[in-house]
């Protein structure tokens, strides 16, 4: 339970966490809930139970703070159901982050809803992400979609550092979008295709020509442009060279 956590976390020794909460240290506090979506007063109630095992004197810093103490439930189902007919938590934990993914980061900055150029195929952004990670893409290495349309996996490859080709047979895709031409994709799960952008899409930069393309994928996260053929995949065997290497 949190009364449980909250206790563990204030039997602490005081002498080895006393820099943590000095008036010199900012701080913030998360409250996250897996298998439960928390409101904002819900996520304020649970913090106010740790406020004698966090007993941070600090200014509180929402970004950038130099510590971070983050307050955990899990549920042991997925709810979705009305917050009032939630069961309790199954587990608690309270502490303090010591190291965290830069992962979750880019999940939400590659968040699909603000992607400049969206196919009906386009990938989710999280999924492309745990691929090019179970690929082993490192900075330096070479990754190659075969089938690309508007390069989901393939900007996931160049966010851990690869060099990137692609290619793909529908000429159209490749070709892209005028700016203000309607996505063929949804902007969020289960979404209709949509008419307007559900979320702020980024402007085209001026060597876009007015269109979009996976290239302005590319340029919008800030990425070495990948190499892009049109090509038939499905004939691999007739598409590149025995031992050919890049």
């Amino acid at each position: 339970t949190h009364a449980e956590a909250a206790a563990a976390a204030a039997a602490v020794d005081g002498s080895a966490t006393a820099k943590y909460f000095a008036e010199t240290a900012s701080w913030s506090c998360d409250v996250v809930g897996y298998g439960a979506k928390l409101s904002t007063a819900e996520q304020n109630a649970v913090r106010l139970l740790y406020k004698d095992a966090f007993r941070c004197a600090g200014p509180v810093r929402l970004e950038g703070a130099d510590v971070r103490f983050r307050v955990v439930e899990v549920y042991a189902e997925v709810f979705r159901r009305r917050p009032e007919a939630r069961p309790t938590p199954k587990r608690c934990y309270g502490g303090r982050v010591v190291a965290a993914s830069a992962a979750r980061e880019l999940v939400h900055k590659c968040d699909l809803k603000a992607r400049i150029y969206l196919g009906p195929t386009a990938l989710d952004n999280e999924l492309a992400l745990v691929m090019a990670n179970c690929a082993g893409c490192v900075k330096g290495g070479r990754a190659l979609d075969p089938f690309a349309g508007t390069g989901s996996i393939l900007v996931a490859c160049a966010l851990f550092g690869a060099n990137t080709w692609g290619c793909d047979i529908d000429w159209k895709v490749l070709r892209g979008k005028g700016e203000h031409e309607r996505d063929a994709a949804p902007r969020r799960r289960g979404g209709r295709p949509r008419k307007q952008a559900s979320a702020p899409v980024q402007a085209l930069a001026p060597e876009d020509g007015g269109r979009k393309t996976i290239f302005s994928n590319f340029r919008q996260y800030g990425l070495p442009s990948p190499e892009i053929v049109r090509l038939d995949a499905s004939r691999f065997h007739e598409s590149f060279r025995d031992g050919a290497t890049a």
